[in-house]
């Protein structure tokens, strides 16, 4: 028997294991690490441990199920859609019998015959069990926060807007990425030269992906002052910073918004990235951020044909604490309650009964931020611009105004923003 780390490793002998010596080694640290280590691929007794980087200590643990499972050979994935065929719940557990590593891959044999061949650099995007691998990690996906620039109103007040112009964007599938990475970067693009009407408006939209229809309809006309929709979006009042159809559990990720008509004072277009916001908050006030992103606050709309309800944080994180999205709708918030209550008390270990009103102050500081100065940007909407955001990104509202305003717009569903890049990108 060989030990690695603190596991028995049967012989390669027993294990049934051929390992190609010119690429494989045993001289692994007792701790189970890298740091001494001199291989580049090692066999446990369930698993592959892939040395990236001897000197930093970087490696990623592959167990042999899932590598198996894994396979994208065309037997085990269909050739077209590259949906899994391959049944490895109903199989015996694999089993290697030779592994190797050269020429940008790990090369494997299994037992029943069957040869697999996974990418480095895939290996590296999809490791799940590893250590400090960060830096030889391929670059950023299309929602890592690594692609973002974070922006508050002094940037663009000191840089131009992103923009694509229409014609060319409608043409050129190389205009259309541009703006696509513009997107994924800022929260925002705009479409400049848009024609002022409807069908333009969704035509340009669809580039990017199929249009959701929501209950405003598939491409909505607003115009303010008409109340045609139970909605303060239909009046002239201020409408605070906020992203749309929080009532619903999976409210769309992209908004288009085109001012088609425009003769009036006022009602200037107010953003902010919401993500800034998050960082700032989570920078000046990490209690407050604390609560901002683990309590969910509950959201209703309601309107003659329906009645939609959902629960939202608004800064939620993932696993890593990197904020992946911001949600905001004063004007639709239901009273916070008992799962709210329970979410401060967890999150923030406070007495019951000053739950709330820690909340609430969580809340008055969100607002502090957004309106400061430094954080909103206005500019006035013409006909022509259309704008598209990340709805589950950037915060955005109207400053009250008289006279007369038409406006159009459409949404797409969060994932479609993404596939569209994604493939783009591939070509």
């Amino acid at each position: 028997m060989m030990q690695i780390g603190a596991k028995l490793l049967p012989t390669a002998k027993s294990l049934a294991l051929c390992i190609h010596t010119r690429y494989l080694t045993t001289s692994l640290a007792t701790d189970g690490l890298f740091a001494k280590a001199t291989s580049n691929i090692v066999a446990d007794v369930d698993s592959l441990l892939v040395n990236w980087d001897s000197k930093n200590a970087a490696w990623s643990r592959f167990h042999f199920d899932w590598l198996r499972d894994n396979c994208s050979c065309t037997k085990c994935r269909h050739p077209d859609t590259g949906q899994r065929v391959l049944r490895t719940t109903e199989d015996a557990r694999p089993d290697v019998i030779q592994a190797s590593i050269d020429n940008g891959r790990v090369d494997i044999k299994w037992r029943d015959g069957h040869d697999s061949q996974f990418l480095h650099s895939w290996l590296l995007e999809k490791s799940y069990c590893h250590n400090n691998i960060a830096h030889v990690r391929p670059p950023a996906t299309t929602e890592s926060p690594a692609a973002q620039t974070l922006w508050d109103a002094d940037y663009f007040r000191k840089t131009e807007l992103p923009s694509v112009d229409y014609g060319a964007y409608m043409e050129s599938d190389e205009v259309l990425l541009e703006m696509l990475r513009k997107f994924r970067r800022y929260g925002l693009c705009f479409i400049h030269n848009t024609p002022a009407n409807t069908e333009a408006t969704g035509r340009a939209l669809e580039r990017i992906g199929p249009l959701r229809r929501t209950y405003y309809g598939d491409v909505w006309t607003m115009v303010a002052g008409s109340m045609t929709v139970n909605s303060v979006a239909y009046g002239t009042r201020c409408i605070p910073v906020h992203t749309d159809h929080c009532s619903l559990e999976d409210a769309p990720g992209v908004l288009g918004l085109h001012c088609i008509e425009y003769n009036g004072k006022g009602g200037e277009t107010m953003l902010l990235d919401g993500f800034w916001v998050a960082e700032h908050i989570r920078q000046m006030r990490p209690d407050y951020f604390t609560l901002l992103s683990n309590v969910s606050i509950p959201y209703h709309l309601s309107y003659k044909d329906g009645v939609y309800y959902a629960r939202k944080i608004v800064f939620p994180v993932n696993d890593k604490g990197e904020v992946v999205a911001a949600y905001l709708n004063h004007d639709d918030r239901k009273p916070l309650d008992e799962q709210s209550q329970l979410e401060i008390q967890t999150a923030s270990g406070c007495d019951p009964n000053e739950a709330v009103k820690m909340f609430y102050n969580a809340i008055r500081y969100l607002h502090h931020v957004i309106y400061a100065d430094q954080s909103v940007y206005n500019m006035t909407l013409a006909p022509g611009q259309l704008l598209v955001i990340h709805n589950r990104r950037l915060f955005h509202g109207r400053r009250e105004f008289s006279g007369y305003r038409k406006l159009c717009g459409a949404t797409l569903d969060n994932q479609e923003w993404g596939s569209k890049l994604t493939i783009l990108e591939r070509k």
